[in-house]
Formats: structure tokens, C-alpha cells, sequence
């Protein structure tokens, strides 16, 4: 790789995490699928869809993060980007922005179940919060 390009695309490491997509037009979503990381960086994620996707379409992905904050919220990543490369079902997701979501207490950290409250965004910048930079 280039070394201008190093510099454009930051590193992407191989994180396996189950993910839900929608496509969207014109900001609502008119189809969705879901699917499977298997490299992700902090401009660019990598995964497997099904169904498969076409280049440009616009997406919102749904990750269960696998870290929780104060060790004990469930978070949820949501990414906004549109496809960059398609490859059979290989698909590249150029990020143009991403919130994290709490999803409820984590049933190993107490034994509350799951809240079902509506869902708070926590704003994130780039790999300046420690969750992102520790794992992506």
C-alpha cells in the first residue's frame, strides 16, 4: 500500500461482530439484511451481507458492541456510509458517521434483565473515546 493511501485509509483489524443493516433513500429505510464483520477501522468496515449490496447504496448498521461501558451498559454502534466496493457478498462501508446507543444494564453485571427504555446516544469522537480507540 501506498504510503498516501496509508494515510487516507486508516488500518482495519479483524474484529468479528454480528451486525444488522437498512438500506436507505432518501432517509428512510426500503430494505434490510443482515450479516457479518470481518474487518473493521475507524473510516471503513468490512462484512459479509445478505442479501448482497449494490455500490453507493446508502446504509444505517446496527453492531452489538462487545464492551460494555462502565462495566455494566450494553452498547450498541450505529454507522452511517455508504458502499464503497462490493465483492460477491464482501461488502466495504465507507463510514460518514457513527453514535454509540446504550441497550440496557448487562445481565452479568447485576441481575436486572435487559431495560427496555428508550435508547440514549452518546456522541463519540473519532478514536479519542477510549471503548473505540481500545477495539477498533
Amino acid at each position: 500500500m501506498r504510503r498516501q493511501d496509508k494515510l487516507r485509509y486508516p488500518p482495519l483489524y479483524p474484529i468479528t461482530l454480528d451486525l444488522h443493516y437498512q438500506v436507505l433513500s432518501d432517509g428512510r429505510p426500503v430494505e434490510t439484511g443482515s450479516g457479518r464483520t470481518t474487518r473493521f477501522g475507524s473510516r471503513r468496515v468490512v462484512f459479509i451481507a445478505e442479501p448482497a449490496l449494490q455500490v453507493a447504496a446508502r446504509l444505517q448498521v446496527s453492531v452489538a458492541w462487545p464492551v460494555l461501558l462502565d462495566d455494566r451498559v450494553k452498547l450498541q454502534l450505529i454507522i452511517e456510509g455508504r458502499v464503497i466496493g462490493v465483492d460477491g457478498d464482501r461488502v466495504t462501508l465507507g463510514v460518514v458517521k457513527y453514535h454509540f446507543r446504550t441497550r440496557g444494564l448487562s445481565i452479568a453485571a447485576n441481575s436486572l434483565e435487559p431495560c427496555a427504555r428508550p435508547m440514549r446516544v452518546i456522541p463519540i469522537t473519532g478514536a479519542t473515546h477510549p471503548v473505540l480507540r481500545a477495539h477498533v
